[in-house]
């Protein structure tokens, strides 16, 4: 009770600080993480909330042996205090301890990739803290890996057209369409286009849509000194555009943005085994599929879209299990 006697107090400070920012500084634009503070802070002080997500986040995925969140105890469980199943295993950042389970680290990786794309391109619901605390995982009777998700304070929900956008962003990177990645950065609020592609990507927007590179290297980079490094630069140079598009954009990706963050560095800690862009592309594809037969049903220009991203994925895969 005094954590929530407290947060409204460190609320203000965070808005004050803002303040006296933009005030001493023409150009410092961080309302948006002022706005993010004040609208998730309370979403942590009420366990209620956490539990409702948990329910959702399980009936999300309740056809799926592989993903499992615990169940709460609701007799015991109040605004206050929350009382969930109790449940063993490593943190997914624990690659030794996940090869004693004698589980596969590749699967371990495309499984996190499924379930998060999953939960941003179908259901439009995003677990927002999936950091390594956060993620166990176990295994199941079959010998493949489960994830069990833990801590759901805070989720991102996607309205249905910026989940369309956002699916519309990634069919235009994967197809390398810089009209299509325009409009849909535009739909989505970015004013600096090529620099939002750079904060989705983590990769600047040069190589993103450099043609002779396979998908891949084109969104992963290689993680080593100078790779980051080069990262480094790319963020100090283009710090003023990256905020303004922090301030601008749909605040519903600056969680996606934190989610998404967190997803990488964990497939870095595993050893990056897995072709995230591969499913990233099955997943954005079949979302905007789903709104657009809602909207005006088939379309043979769609139909080649999906067929020039299946094409793209089988020769990437080729190549992957070649080299």
């Amino acid at each position: 009770s005094w954590i929530k006697q407290q947060a409204p107090g460190d609320i203000r400070v965070a808005q004050l600080c803002v303040d006296m920012g933009r005030y001493l500084f023409n150009d410092f634009e961080y309302q948006w993480l002022a706005d993010a503070f004040k609208d998730n802070v309370p979403l942590e002080l009420d366990f209620r909330l956490e539990a409702d997500n948990a329910r959702r986040c399980s009936e999300m995925f309740q056809d799926d042996e592989q993903v499992h969140v615990p169940w709460v105890n609701e007799k015991y469980s109040s605004e206050e205090v929350i009382v969930m199943e109790y449940v063993e295993g490593p943190n997914i950042a624990d690659v030794s301890g996940i090869e004693k389970l004698g589980v596969d680290l590749e699967e371990v990786a495309s499984l996190l990739s499924e379930c998060f794309a999953q939960m941003t391109f179908v259901h439009g619901f995003v677990h927002s803290d999936p950091h390594a605390g956060n993620i166990f995982v176990n295994k199941c009777a079959n010998g493949k890996p489960q994830l069990i998700l833990l801590d759901h304070g805070i989720y991102q929900e996607l309205s249905e057209d910026t989940r369309y956008n956002w699916a519309r962003l990634w069919k235009g990177l994967i197809l390398q369409r810089r009209e299509l990645i325009f409009d849909a950065a535009e739909k989505l609020g970015a004013p600096h286009p090529e620099v939002f592609v750079g904060m989705v990507t983590s990769r600047p927007y040069e190589e993103v849509l450099e043609k002779s590179t396979f998908d891949k290297s084109r969104f992963q980079g290689s993680g080593d000194h100078d790779d980051q490094e080069k990262i480094r630069a790319h963020i100090v140079k283009y710090h003023k555009e990256i905020t303004t598009c922090l301030e601008q954009a749909d605040r519903q990706l600056i969680l996606l943005f934190k989610t998404q963050d967190f997803i990488r560095a964990l497939d870095r800690r595993l050893g990056s085994p897995a072709n995230n862009i591969y499913t990233t592309a099955q997943y954005c594809m079949q979302s905007i599929r789903h709104h657009e037969n809602e909207k005006s049903g088939f379309t043979l220009a769609r139909y080649k879209d999906e067929v020039k991203v299946s094409l793209k994925m089988m020769t990437l895969k080729v190549v992957m299990f070649v080299y």
